[in-house]
């Protein structure tokens, strides 16, 4: 205790005057470069709210609705000329489709799966043999053989803008190639494409009609593809295991 005291006393003693007048500058140096660091940071995280902000507040953009109904009269009317049987299943309350000619069952989904599969080998094959064995059953062309059959996918395909040449696949509406046929269901289904193509058929209606009547074919509007294939399709009797509709 003695020690302690005694050096409590020393430095009691001791004048410090003469080095407070070094480090005071230094001190004050260092606490001002504090409180500009802060600033800065501050500011840095205001500017940072300010642009979470705007980002977090995108431009209002304008819903546009669209025609969907004339794509799929036009997707429905090959499927029937391929002798598929649409149907509403009531477990799931959505429409799917029979192939006669391969027994092949499928729920329409985005039209995906039963466009893959009208346009498969194994389909085109089975329908032109089927076709070609019974002359009764009515055929949307005077030939059925495979090669006519193909034409007349190649047809339905041009209809939605996409044409087949030597160099491949290409769509007129998105300027792009295709490199098979089923990258060009894939893009016929695509939603940016679908948009394109519905305004286009819409400006393509107008100038056919002067009265600028909408066709009671051409249905309701809607936002999206996906949108419009969700609206309806429900079971109309629960009842029933599949109800045909046409």
């Amino acid at each position: 205790q003695e020690a302690y005291d005694k050096l409590c006393q020393d430095i009691s003693l001791i004048d410090f005057t003469t080095q407070t007048n070094s480090v005071a500058p230094i001190i004050m140096s260092i606490r001002d470069n504090v409180y500009q660091n802060f600033a800065a940071d501050a500011n840095k995280n205001v500017d940072n709210d300010e642009n979470d902000q705007t980002q977090e507040k995108p431009k209002h953009q304008p819903k546009k609705y669209r025609y969907y109904k004339p794509i799929e009269n036009s997707i429905t009317k090959l499927l029937l000329n391929h002798k598929l049987i649409s149907l509403v299943d009531d477990r799931t309350g959505k429409y799917a489709f029979f192939c006669i000619a391969c027994e092949y069952y499928t729920l329409r989904f985005h039209y995906d799966s039963v466009l893959n599969h009208v346009f498969s080998e194994t389909h085109i094959h089975n329908l032109s043999c089927i076709l070609q064995s019974d002359k009764h059953i009515p055929f949307s062309m005077t030939d059925s053989s495979m090669e006519k059959i193909k034409e007349m996918n190649e047809k339905f395909l041009l209809g939605l803008e996409i044409t087949n040449s030597a160099n491949g696949f290409n769509c007129r509406l998105c300027k792009c190639r295709i490199d098979s046929t089923e990258a060009s269901i894939l893009h016929i289904l695509d939603e940016r494409h679908l948009a394109k193509l519905s305004d286009d058929l819409y400006i393509k209606m107008k100038a056919n009609v002067p009265d600028g009547t909408i066709p009671e074919e051409w249905g309701a509007k809607d936002l999206s593809w996906t949108k419009f294939l969700s609206s309806y399709g429900k079971p109309h009797n629960s009842r029933d295991h599949v109800i045909t509709e046409n």
